[in-house]
């Protein structure tokens, strides 16, 4: 591993593992496709530049209650994941459950959930690729 990659506080370089994984995020949803697609389908008028945090967390609650890890009765369950949905989208707190429940919810292909967990937590760096 080069030294650059190993100088910065272990805070600096959790604050950019989530910034990097946020950021990959938010691109997987934004362009187009199928990911984007899926939360399209609950807005009625979509932007192309910015993607509507509502949309993306009745996805996430609708796979949640079709999972059974919330019961269906949970109807304000989209209003209470909007905060996480923003939070993730801006790389202000993702955590494992979180990114499980975005890669489950809009079925991200298995290389690509992976990539989304080794930036998160920083298992990148381990590669001797680099």
């Amino acid at each position: 591993m080069s030294d650059s990659l190993r100088t910065g506080t272990a805070a600096e370089q959790r604050r950019s593992d989530l910034t990097e994984t946020a950021a990959y995020l938010h691109e997987l949803l934004v362009r187009p496709g199928k990911y984007r697609t899926l939360w399209e389908q609950r807005v009625d008028r979509p932007s192309e530049l910015s993607i509507n945090e509502a949309a993306v967390a009745r996805v996430l609650a609708e796979y949640l209650w079709e999972s059974g890890e919330r019961p269906d009765t949970d109807t304000d369950l989209p209003r209470r994941l909007r905060d996480r949905v923003s939070r993730a989208l801006t790389a202000s707190s993702l955590s494992a459950e979180t990114l499980r429940w975005f890669v489950k919810a809009f079925a991200i292909d298995q290389r690509t959930a992976h990539h989304l967990m080794n930036l998160r937590t920083g298992a990148w760096r381990d590669n001797e690729w680099w």
